[in-house]
C-alpha cells in the first residue's frame, strides 16, 4: 500500500512535531487504520515540498465532539522537492454546475494540475445558491480539491476562489486565455500559443480556460468574452458536457505546453 498523504495547514519543518486536523486524524485512524511508528507524508499546500513523517501517538478527537480537539501527533522526517506542478498557470474558470457536476470537475481539475478555479454564475445556470450556501460549497470544493492533491501527489493546492456573477468576474479583467465554444474558428492544436510556447513560457503568466453552464453560453456572455480579449475554443465536432469540456481542454493544452505526454 502505497504511503497515505495528507494536507496539513501549518509551518512545516524537518524535526518538528506536528499534530494533525481532526479530521485528518479519524481519517487516518479508522479509516486507513494507522497507528504508531507507521510512516506518513505530509505536505503544507504552499511550497514544492512534502514530508516523510512517523506517527508517534494515536489519539484522535472526542466522538461526541466531532472536528474538536487533539488529533494524531506525527514527527516530520526530511524535506523532499517535488516536481508535480506544472510550468504552465492554468486556471480554469467554470459556470457553475449542478451537485456532484462541480465537485468532479473540481477532482479531476486538480488532478489535472490547474493552479485556481473560478465558478461562475452564468445567464443559463441551473443552479444559483444563496449567499450561504454558497460560502459552503466553495468550503467544500476546497476540501475536494486538498483531497484530490493529496491523491495525485500534487504539493500544492489550487484556490477555490468565491462565486461571482460572470458579467462581474469579466469586469475585472486578467490573464489572457480562451473560452471554449462549439461555434468557434479554432482547435486546440490550430491555436496560436505566441507567447506560451517553449522557452517564451512565463510561469507566472496564467492561462484562462472558461466553460459555461448546462445550457452554455449566452450569446451576449460569448460577446463580453471576446470583447475581454478571449479567443474562442472548439473541441471537435461532438458538443461536450460542462464538466466534460474544461477537463478536456486542459488535457490538451498540458498536453502542448505543460507537462502531459
Amino acid at each position: 500500500m502505497p504511503v497515505p498523504r495528507f494536507h496539513v495547514d501549518a509551518e512545516l519543518d524537518s524535526g518538528r512535531e506536528i499534530v494533525l486536523p481532526a479530521a485528518v486524524s479519524r481519517h487516518a485512524t479508522r479509516t486507513l487504520r494507522l497507528e504508531e511508528g507507521d510512516p506518513i507524508i505530509v505536505f503544507d499546500g504552499r511550497s514544492d515540498f512534502e514530508y516523510d513523517a512517523t506517527i508517534v501517538a494515536s489519539v484522535v478527537s472526542r466522538p461526541d465532539r466531532p472536528g474538536r480537539g487533539g488529533g494524531v501527533k506525527a514527527v516530520l522526517g526530511a524535506a523532499r522537492a517535488v516536481a508535480s506542478e506544472s510550468p504552465l498557470q492554468i486556471e480554469l474558470v467554470q459556470g457553475l454546475c449542478k451537485g456532484e457536476r462541480m465537485d468532479f470537475v473540481v477532482q479531476k481539475a486538480t488532478e489535472l494540475g490547474v493552479c485556481a478555479i473560478h465558478p461562475l454564475l452564468c445567464e443559463r445556470s441551473v443552479s444559483r445558491p444563496d449567499p450561504g450556501r454558497a460560502k459552503r460549497r466553495i468550503e467544500h470544493w476546497q476540501g475536494v480539491a486538498i483531497h484530490a492533491a493529496q491523491q495525485s501527489g500534487r504539493v500544492r493546492i489550487p484556490v477555490i476562489a468565491e462565486l461571482q456573477v460572470y458579467e462581474d468576474w469579466m469586469a475585472k479583467g486578467g490573464s489572457s486565455g480562451f473560452f471554449l465554444h462549439p461555434e468557434a474558428k479554432e482547435s486546440p492544436s490550430e491555436v496560436d500559443m505566441t507567447g506560451f510556447e517553449g522557452s517564451d513560457l512565463d510561469p507566472e503568466k496564467s492561462l484562462r480556460v472558461i466553460v459555461g453552464p448546462e445550457g452554455g453560453f449566452s450569446q451576449r456572455e460569448v460577446e463580453r468574452a471576446q470583447e475581454a480579449g478571449y479567443r474562442g475554443l472548439r473541441l471537435g465536432p461532438r458538443i461536450l458536457r460542462t464538466e466534460t469540456a474544461g477537463l478536456v481542454a486542459i488535457a490538451l493544452l498540458q498536453a502542448r505546453l505543460g507537462d502531459l505526454g
